[in-house]
């Protein structure tokens, strides 16, 4: 994913072989399938995993964190 993106956007910005063979959609699958396979390995119960991250960030959402007053 880093080669694809620094292909396209990064200090070799020339480097057209990167840029059509590691497309972010490839990169992406890839990490995707890695993900997915390591959880099956560690026996991750993915949906719970991404309902809990979901729940995280709504309570963020609905509750954010006050700025800490600094006393002078």
């Amino acid at each position: 994913m880093a080669r694809a993106y620094l292909a396209k956007h990064g200090r070799k910005p020339s480097n057209f072989a990167a840029q059509q063979d590691e497309t972010y959609e490839q990169e992406l699958g890839d990490i995707l399938l890695t993900v997915l396979r390591f959880a099956r390995i560690k026996h991750i119960n993915l949906d719970e995993r991404v309902q809990y991250s979901i729940d995280k960030i709504k309570k963020r959402k609905d509750n954010p964190k006050q700025p800490i007053k600094l006393e002078k």
